[in-house]
């Protein structure tokens, strides 16, 4: 693998630190974050914009309705997996 240096903030460092885990290198984190950050694919944003339009004109077959509380435990949980991912 070819190494190139880059020049960072202090401030670019802690934060990359901070999304760190134990066994990440610098190379983890940024590989990680670009692939958080690319958009849909044309298929991807195509199949959701259908999907929304199926909601919207209240076809809701396959949909199923969970309570808030229960919403909410999963949107926690979710934020402890993508926490500890990083």
């Amino acid at each position: 693998m070819l190494n190139k240096t880059i020049r960072i903030s202090e401030e670019v460092h802690e934060s990359l630190s901070s999304l760190a885990s134990k066994n990440d290198t610098f190379n983890d984190v940024i590989k990680r974050l670009i692939e958080q950050n690319e958009e849909f694919t044309d298929e991807q944003a195509e199949y959701y914009n259908q999907e929304i339009e199926r909601i919207e004109n209240g076809i809701y077959e396959g949909v199923n309705e969970i309570s808030l509380e229960e919403l909410e435990k999963r949107v926690t949980q979710l934020e402890k997996e993508i926490k500890h991912e990083l």
